[in-house]
């Protein structure tokens, strides 16, 4: 038995989620699903709040929407790895969230309702501790 305190679930969180999606009511869901797993949320609905929460507070993990009104997603992911180089990105694409990382599209295997798929959750800490 190892003599050392057992850490908390919060002690394995990467730091702050970025959250991007212009449908409010599927943003909040998932925000408040994040939340109660212990992950510090920001929230964005466009592109121009999601810069401007990524530049006041770097976020560490981003869930973005390919389609948004105004700037694309792609767009997004391209200006927020600049922005935030060590930032882990998961985009939506129709539906179905994929992990992007630097140029690479990585197909990730969870159910499409993001915010009732603990999975998610152990994936995302997963990538952190690549």
């Amino acid at each position: 038995m190892s003599s050392e305190p057992a850490r908390s679930a919060e002690s394995f969180l990467p730091g702050p989620l970025l959250l991007v999606d212009d449908s409010y009511a599927f943003r909040e869901r998932l925000a408040r699903a994040f939340r109660d797993r212990g992950f510090d949320v920001m929230t964005a609905a466009d592109y121009d709040e999601a810069m401007e929460s990524a530049k006041a507070k770097q976020p560490r993990l981003a869930v973005l929407d390919l389609r948004m009104p105004g700037q694309t997603g792609l767009e997004l992911l391209r200006d927020l790895k600049e922005a935030c180089p060590d930032v882990e990105v998961l985009m939506r694409l129709d539906g179905e969230p994929v992990l992007v990382r630097q140029a690479n599209v990585l197909a990730a295997t969870f159910h499409p309702e993001l915010g009732d798929d603990p999975r998610v959750h152990e994936r995302l800490l997963e990538t952190r501790a690549r």
